[in-house]
């Protein structure tokens, strides 16, 4: 009885870390095709409550809703060519994830970092890099 107590618990703990661990996987592939698609509605829909955005002309605190307007608005003035993760990994707090990936614009490139939080982006920062020829 015990035998078969302790192999149902085993057997459910290893469902229940697979599941974590493929909506982690999940989370960080949809978020990804949102930058290589300059789509704003994918990446908001793992935006926190709250967002801290650094972009061109943006530094501060937004709610989702204006997060994602503000997104939406460097998007456009900046179209995506291309988007490559370079680093992902557990920060090393353990308090959350991040995602550094550089992506390619029409109008210059920048390196994009993202801390998420229980999944959800809870920053985001994009520094101009030099274009290359």
């Amino acid at each position: 009885m015990k035998l078969l107590i302790g192999s149902s618990f085993v057997g459910l703990l290893l469902i229940g870390l697979t599941a974590i661990f493929w909506t982690q996987e999940a989370s960080t592939k949809a978020i990804v095709e949102g930058w290589k698609q300059g789509d704003a509605s994918v990446i908001a829909a793992y935006f926190g409550n709250e967002v801290e955005l650094r972009l061109p002309q943006v530094d501060d605190s937004y709610d989702k809703i204006a997060a994602k307007t503000k997104l939406e608005a460097f998007f456009v003035a900046y179209p995506t060519v291309a988007f490559n993760v370079l680093h992902e990994g557990e920060s090393p707090t353990k308090e959350g994830k991040y995602i550094i990936g550089l992506l390619e614009t029409k109008m210059a490139n920048f390196r994009i970092y993202l801390f998420l939080k229980n999944e959800k982006i809870i920053q985001i920062e994009a520094r101009p890099e030099e274009k290359e020829l």
